[in-house]
This record gives C-alpha cells, structure tokens and sequence, in this order.
C-alpha cells in the first residue's frame, strides 16, 4: 500500500471518514496517522464523525460491561410461571394470601353467629333498652307447658 502522506496528496473527507476507525484502533501508519490528524485539525465535518463514533465505541464498552441474566429461570420462579399460568385465581390467592385470610376469617366469624343465633343459642332479649345475651333460653319465656294430648290432673 502507498504511503498518501511521503507523497503529499491531500485526502478528501469521504476518504478520511473511512480511514477514521483505523485511526482511532492505532492502526494507520505513521504517515496517514498524520495525515488524517491534520485533516481533522481542519474540519469540522470530519471531527463531529470522529465525535460520533467514539461516542458509539463508548457506548459499546459500556454496554458490553453488562451481565447478562442466566437464559435458564431458578426452580422457583419456574414454578411461580407454571402456577401462574395453569393455575391464575389460585396464584392471585397465592401473591394476596393476607387479603384472602382477613376475608375468609370474616366469613367464619359471620357464619358462626348467624347459625347461633338460628338455633336459639344465643338469644337477644330488650329489656330497659340493654341488650342482653343469654346462652339457652331466657328466664321470662321459660314456660312450663304441658305435653299435648294430656289433660290437666285435678
């Protein structure tokens, strides 16, 4: 290859632009080396392309220095995905499990007084505005009746 620089003929910017990335790695000579500083030096046109891609090559560093996540997901999250996707009210029960207890404990608890209160258990008797709680039943409706079909001995 000739050596532009020993010859003196001047390189136009199309032919500059190509031999930037080589000036940039160190791999022009010492004659073209020159020969594209001194271009440089010059125009404008050419230092914003040699702006542009040493700005790519940064870039590039960077993102290299990037790790990347394992291809294979953990047991665990492989399960969750699995859950997630065969299963879905049983996974949103999984990530809102508190929601789900506090509402389940209330159902209970409702269920339970609603059957007590069914069954006579537990009576509410007004008297003088307070409310009263008896388990069984009351004093006042305790009433001794006799058994049907009988009849009263004299």
């Amino acid at each position: 290859m000739k050596d532009d620089a020993s010859q003196n003929i001047p390189l136009n910017c199309e032919e500059i632009q190509e031999l930037l990335f080589e000036y940039m790695s160190r791999e022009l000579g010492d004659g073209r080396s020159d020969l594209v500083r001194e271009h440089l030096r010059k125009c404008k046109d050419c230092q914003s392309a040699l702006s542009e891609m040493e700005f790519t090559i940064d870039f590039l560093r960077e993102t290299s220095k990037i790790t990347v996540p394992p291809s294979r997901l953990s047991d665990k999250h492989h399960a969750r995905l699995v859950r997630a996707l065969t299963h879905p009210v049983l996974d949103w029960v999984y990530v809102h499990h508190m929601i789900v207890s506090l509402i389940i404990a209330l159902l209970v608890l409702g269920i339970t007084f609603g059957v007590l209160r069914k069954t006579k258990i537990w009576r509410e008797i007004n008297m003088d505005g307070a409310i009263q709680v008896f388990l069984g039943s009351p004093p006042e409706l305790e009433t001794e009746e006799e058994p049907p079909g009988e009849e009263p001995v004299e």
